[in-house]
């Protein structure tokens, strides 16, 4: 049976009326006697009460990762576990924050395997590389620019693939990711100034 990932997590009836806004979300979870346990048994998506989706509204995730480090940070709260609380709700941030980790979250949640393995075609890799380590200045900015340019339409193009729920060119589309953020970590390495 193929799992919907675009289905919202099932919540059941008391939380759904309870998560209606972050503040009375911040309240139900204080009445929890151990928030941390409740935390960890939930993805990232229900921590931050949003749908499990690529396309989030991320003020809302900015506003509620403020108002949770707000109650739980370790030097604001007297929880017993605010110090695996603050990280959890960390962790959870950064990788939902990013367009990259939050669809490989997504994927991973919903078990949606890479097929590809993440296979990158190391004599072309290395042929760039050597072509890096032999270029001027000027060309090393060129190609830098170029790739970051790739990686900003592949970034867009994630999105419409998600849209039209074709898991497998997401694989595809996050190994180029991957393989272009290697030419820059290449260039980078070979030329600081750039």
């Amino acid at each position: 049976m193929k799992m919907n990932i675009f289905a919202l997590p099932k919540i059941n009836s008391s939380l759904s009326n309870i998560m209606n806004s972050n503040n009375e979300y911040i309240n139900f979870l204080l009445s929890k006697n151990n928030i941390f346990h409740y935390l960890k048994t939930k993805n990232y998506f229900q921590i931050f009460n949003l749908p499990q989706n690529y396309h989030i509204n991320k003020e809302k995730l900015n506003k509620t990762y403020k108002l949770l480090q707000f109650h739980f940070h370790p030097d604001k709260s007297k929880q017993k576990d605010s110090i695996e609380c603050s990280s959890l709700i960390s962790t959870a941030y950064k990788t939902l924050s990013d367009d990259i980790s939050r669809i490989k979250y997504i994927l991973k949640i919903n078990n949606i395997q890479n097929k590809n393995n993440n296979k990158i075609d190391l004599v072309k890799l290395f042929k760039i590389q050597e072509n890096i380590e032999n270029s001027t200045d000027i060309m090393l900015m060129k190609i830098k620019a170029d790739t970051l340019n790739k990686i900003k339409k592949y970034r867009e193009n994630i999105g419409e693939e998600y849209d039209k729920k074709n898991y497998g060119k997401i694989n595809e589309i996050i190994d180029k990711i991957n393989y272009s953020n290697s030419i820059i970590n290449h260039i980078n390495k070979v030329n600081k100034k750039i």
